[in-house]
This record gives structure tokens, C-alpha cells and sequence, in this order.
């Protein structure tokens, strides 16, 4: 094990942490900051979410490393990514989609202020979310209609959060390294 391969770790956790713990108040589901505009808290929430998705791109460059195969630093595309790596490793990828459904979520709360303006696809009528409502597995991932405004609730949040703190787990275990 590296020690780049513990501080992309490390970071990936920390970072899954601070912005489930940051972005609400204490005992509600308010945002902490109440003078954000909605357009400003999508965007808020879009960064958190884009920094999460870098954290993660950098740990799979270090996990790859970790297992002799070559890093892909130059790949911004996290979701793909990871199945690349998994599919070298001959492991599943059932996050694949989830991942991806993160990435328009997060494009359409950072572009768009959070109003869905077009589906998953060019045919689509909806937008598949990154995370679910309720706890579980198997839950199917939330769709918001299109011309609908995205509402991410702090349990969205933390969903997402573990969410990325499990990847990490997942990735970092066959190097003795448990966040």
C-alpha cells in the first residue's frame, strides 16, 4: 500500500463527512446557510457533489496503481472509470449506473439551478437522481419528471455521502486499508 493510495482514501472519507455533516443545520433539514437562494444552494450542492466524484477519480488512479495497472489521470468520466477498473479486476459493477446518475444530477443542479430540463436521454421524460428516498437495498433511484425542480433533502445527502464512503471501503480493503 501507498501512502497516496491512504491519503486518496482518507480523502474520499473526509470529504463524504464534512459535506453530509456542512451542509445542514444541527437538528433540521434546513439548509445551514439560510440566505442561499435556491439557485445558489443547487450550485452549493453540485460542488459538493463534484468534489466527491473527484476525490473518488483520484482513488481509483491509486487503487490501479496499487494493482500494477496503469493510472488514467486524464479520465474525468469517474463512473466509466470505475468499471474499467473493476472490469480488469474481473469484479462487478453494479454502482455503474448510480454513478452516472449522480453526474446528471449533479450537471443539472450546477447548470440548470436544479430544474430537470431534460431526461436521462434525448427520448427520456425523467431524471434518474443519484440516490433514493428511504433506506435500503434495492431501492430503485428517484426520477423527477422533466421541467420539475431537483429537491435534495439532508437524507439525500447522507445517502450519497455513504454511498462514496462504501466505494472507498470497497476499494481500499484489499490493501489492508479500512477508513
Amino acid at each position: 500500500m501507498t501512502t497516496e493510495l491512504a491519503r486518496a482514501c482518507a480523502a474520499l472519507c473526509r470529504g463524504s463527512n464534512f459535506f453530509a455533516a456542512w451542509l445542514w443545520s444541527s437538528d433540521t433539514d434546513a439548509v445551514r446557510a439560510p440566505s442561499l437562494t435556491s439557485e445558489h444552494r443547487s450550485k452549493v450542492i453540485a460542488n459538493g457533489l463534484r468534489e466527491l466524484d473527484r476525490f473518488l477519480n483520484i482513488l481509483i488512479d491509486e487503487v490501479s496503481l496499487g494493482h500494477s495497472l496503469p493510472a488514467r489521470p486524464g479520465q474525468r468520466n469517474t463512473a466509466n472509470k470505475l468499471r474499467n477498473l473493476r472490469d480488469a479486476l474481473g469484479l462487478p459493477h453494479e454502482d455503474h449506473e448510480r454513478l452516472l446518475a449522480l453526474g446528471r444530477s449533479r450537471e443539472c443542479l450546477f447548470h440548470c439551478g436544479g430544474m430537470v430540463s431534460r431526461g436521462d436521454n434525448r427520448q427520456a421524460r425523467a431524471l434518474t437522481l443519484g440516490w433514493s428516498k428511504g433506506e435500503g437495498a434495492g431501492r430503485a433511484l428517484t426520477r423527477v419528471p422533466v421541467g420539475s425542480a431537483i429537491v435534495v433533502s439532508r437524507a439525500d445527502i447522507e445517502s450519497v455521502c455513504h454511498f462514496y464512503r462504501k466505494l472507498a471501503e470497497d476499494l481500499a480493503s484489499p490493501f489492508g486499508l479500512l477508513p
